[in-house]
């Protein structure tokens, strides 16, 4: 089993794009609403973001499968993705479950609350993801990040990706019969190593 590198995120350097924001949100670039901007507040005062990381080889068999590590794949846009990659990093990150309860009690207050601190939430994470990114690509460059349901790579790798990453161990999250993951604001990704 390959080493985990774990990390815990710094709130402070989760930088949501503008137009990551406003596309969770469905309101033009840079429209700023008093709600909304009180909810991120709650949001980052709720979150413990974290990530968990491998480093894998990639093969490829002769029947045309893929290989990160132990895990096979045939996933005809992953291996595109990763052409020319004989290393890649299988990481993980979550907002917490923390995060999980916050969403849970606005979900019981306000329908329309918890749509927007569902999008925020939502919006974080791909920010928590794009700074995992950022820091296994110190010292190397990486491709752009591949996530299990994406293009023809199926959602069922995820059972892989937590199990070889120990997410559950590292990160607490847990995946359910449909491969959706628990705390629902975490992302999993595959980024190959250029040479």
């Amino acid at each position: 089993m390959p080493s985990v590198l774990y990390r815990a995120l710094d709130v402070r350097e989760l930088l949501p794009s503008e137009e990551e924001l406003s596309a969770r949100l469905r309101v033009p670039i840079g429209f700023r609403d008093k709600r909304a901007e009180a909810l991120k507040r709650e949001l980052l005062a709720s979150v413990s973001p974290a990530m968990c990381a491998v480093r894998v080889a990639v093969t490829r068999a002769d029947e045309g499968a893929l290989y990160l590590g132990d895990i096979r794949t045939e996933s005809e846009a992953l291996k595109k993705s990763l052409r020319g990659c004989e290393q890649a990093f299988l990481f993980a990150v979550t907002l917490g479950l923390s995060c999980e309860r916050w969403l849970h009690r606005i979900s019981l207050l306000s329908p329309a609350e918890h749509f927007l601190a569902d999008a925020l939430a939502s919006a974080y994470a791909e920010a928590a993801a794009e700074l995992a990114s950022d820091i296994l690509a110190e010292g190397c460059v990486l491709t752009p990040r591949f996530s299990p349901g994406y293009a023809d790579l199926p959602l069922s790798l995820q059972k892989d990706m937590i199990r070889i990453t120990e997410a559950n161990k590292y990160l607490h999250i847990e995946l359910q019969e449909s491969f959706l993951m628990v705390p629902q604001k975490s992302i999993t990704a595959i980024a190959g190593i250029r040479r």
